[in-house]
């Protein structure tokens, strides 16, 4: 369960007569075990009622903080809400399997149009995917503690080749971090310095969608780059496309 985010609230412990929608704020430490649920060392404080008029036993509009018995079933749910390790290396598996379909596509082109400024946000195909390689370095590095203040120069990247063994590098290093970190490492929060030196804390799982998400939206402008090229595009890299592929 994480400040800010909205909860559904089904658990017949609360008395709601239908699911209740609440917001949590804060959280404070928790002495002792709460037994069988997913964040025994958490009560929430929550506030509002977003899916009815009538607020829920226990939780106040005015943000007024909660009992034990009463904040257990939120945190229950908060489990429910999240997202597992399977799910989390399948987004890992996917957001590889469609590395390699872009890069197959981009290795068909001449170098110099593989360089050619096109005025796309990183300029060219080469440029772009540079920027999605150091992206993904720098996230983790923060996740082992490092600072990068700097992304990768593209100079040094001549060819796809190069950036393909590159990013092979980097796959492996975010894939044993993952299986290193495991399933009770889903939810851990990591604390962080921007290259401005500002600081921020988030959720593993909601980094790793990041870089993802993040790989996806600049594919789509390679791919684009492509089509003004009149090259041939890669198959689809749609993420339906990577759970209906033919598993081997």
């Amino acid at each position: 369960m994480y400040p800010g985010c909205w909860y559904i609230l089904t658990d017949g412990a609360v008395g709601a007569a239908s699911p209740r929608v609440v917001r949590c704020v804060s959280l404070r430490r928790l002495p002792g075990d709460c037994g069988r649920f997913r964040f025994p060392e958490f009560v929430a404080r929550c506030v509002g009622v977003r899916s009815s008029g009538h607020p829920v036993r226990g939780f106040s509009q005015g943000g007024q903080r909660l009992g034990r018995s009463e904040s257990l079933a939120v945190l229950d749910m908060g489990y429910a809400l999240g997202m597992t390790f399977e799910a989390l290396l399948d987004l890992l598996h996917y957001h590889y399997w469609a590395r390699d379909r872009l890069l197959d596509a981009v290795v068909r082109l001449p170098p110099a149009q593989f360089r050619q400024d096109l005025g796309n946000s990183f300029g060219s195909i080469r440029d772009t995917l540079v920027h999605i390689v150091s992206a993904e370095w720098v996230w983790c590095s923060r996740w082992q503690g490092e600072l990068q203040r700097k992304m990768l120069p593209p100079s040094n990247f001549r060819t796809v080749k190069d950036i393909r063994n590159r990013w092979l590098e980097e796959e492996a290093r975010v894939r044993r971090f993952v299986v290193r970190l495991g399933p009770a490492g889903v939810d851990r929060v990591f604390r962080y310095s921007h290259p401005d030196g500002t600081e921020s804390a988030s959720v593993f799982w909601h980094m790793l969608q990041h870089v993802v998400n993040h790989a996806t939206y600049h594919r789509g402008q390679v791919t684009t780059m492509l089509r003004q090229f009149g090259a041939e595009p890669p198959p689809s890299q749609d993420l339906i496309a990577f759970y209906l592929r033919p598993r081997r």
